[in-house]
């Protein structure tokens, strides 16, 4: 399973204790790059998970009908180490049974 994160604008940073973290999580950043939808626009997706109120509104439609799930996440910029870290807990907690559901 192939996971690709894009944003509705296009920001050239990735937040730094959002990429420690995710080493941590065994996630290999080594081909991260900062992403648009117009950028994976024409990706086949198996699902769409929008996080935030934005995308969701702003989210384009694909060529393909895709399932798509709406949440709701705090959005994180600038925010300390801590504050990302609980972010990430919520996401897997929530987000990994969406996505065991959907593949079964």
């Amino acid at each position: 399973m192939n996971f690709i994160g894009a944003g509705l604008e296009n920001n050239n940073v990735i937040n730094e204790n959002a990429m420690k973290i995710l080493v941590e999580e065994g996630i290999d950043i080594s081909k991260l790059a900062p992403k648009t939808l117009q950028d994976v626009e024409e990706n086949d997706f198996d699902l769409i998970l929008t996080i935030c109120s934005h995308s969701k509104e702003m989210c384009p439609k694909f060529p393909k009908v895709v399932p798509t799930i709406h949440m709701e996440f705090p959005v994180i910029d600038n925010e300390n180490e801590a504050t990302c870290r609980a972010l990430v807990q919520k996401i897997k907690t929530q987000v990994k049974a969406i996505i065991l559901k959907s593949i079964q």
